[in-house]
């Protein structure tokens, strides 16, 4: 979907009255591309991301394919699953990635879900540039995350949602000069690999304190914690709830 920096196009995405409040657009604009998965959660996160850029003038095209990405200035990739290649990387003066990291430190798979696994609290989150080689990339932007140890899948992506979007907008809005910030990944590199449903996997052997990380950072929906007694095999579901009431 490709969208262009005016009020005509917020009209259409139901933004008609938020446009009133705001001034026209100044200073720099881009040609912005945006891709993730068709059922990557970060996808309600993205929506804000594009009002936002929209706002100042920008022109923004969002999708899920890798073959329906045309040129531009930048190309952000959240949630994005696949390994695009040099071609596609070609067409943008940019292309930058987030990762949950202190890079070069947990290249790969489902970083954030590793770490909290391993019982982080600050985890960091970084802005990279996307090269061939897997999250090899400069980094222009890091920052850290803070958990409590306590939040829950939902309450974690929101966490990392909000973070994400804000290193994206940090990186137009700084744009040039942020890349005289920029720091070439060195030293040892350490890689997380890709998560399965049996990773989430609960034994029964264990305790409930075992396993609560993993309970956090269960997906309930398309992977959930599960169990097995003699070949039988159920799911868990876990949610916040209210002190009961004294007996």
């Amino acid at each position: 979907m490709r969208i262009n920096g005016r009020v005509k196009s917020f009209s259409n995405l139901g933004f008609a009255n938020l446009v009133k409040c705001h001034p026209p657009p100044t200073g720099t604009q881009y040609s912005i591309a945006i891709i993730s998965d068709e059922n990557s959660w970060i996808n309600e996160f993205i929506v804000s991301l594009k009002y936002h850029w929209l706002l100042q003038g920008n022109e923004i095209f969002h999708t899920h394919y890798e073959k329906d990405l045309i040129n531009a200035d930048f190309c952000f990739y959240l949630g994005f699953s696949k390994i695009v290649t040099k071609q596609t990387l070609a067409k943008f003066k940019h292309n930058l990635v987030v990762h949950e990291s202190d890079l070069p430190l947990g290249r790969g798979w489902s970083p954030l879900t590793w770490q909290i696994l391993e019982g982080l609290k600050l985890v960091p989150i970084v802005l990279f540039e996307a090269e061939a080689g897997v999250d090899s990339g400069a980094v222009y932007i890091k920052s850290l995350m803070q958990f409590s140890g306590y939040e829950l899948i939902e309450e974690i992506r929101r966490i990392q949602g909000s973070e994400s979007i804000l290193l994206c907008q940090k990186f137009v809005q700084d744009y040039p000069e942020i890349l005289g910030s920029k720091v070439i990944q060195n030293g040892e590199s350490t890689f997380f690999r890709k998560r399965t449903r049996f990773d989430s996997h609960v034994d029964i052997e264990t305790s409930i304190a075992e396993n609560f990380n993993l309970l956090r950072v269960a997906d309930q929906k398309n992977y959930p914690a599960f169990f097995e007694v003699d070949g039988n095999y159920y799911e868990l579901q876990i949610r916040k709830a209210s002190k009961p009431d004294s007996v």
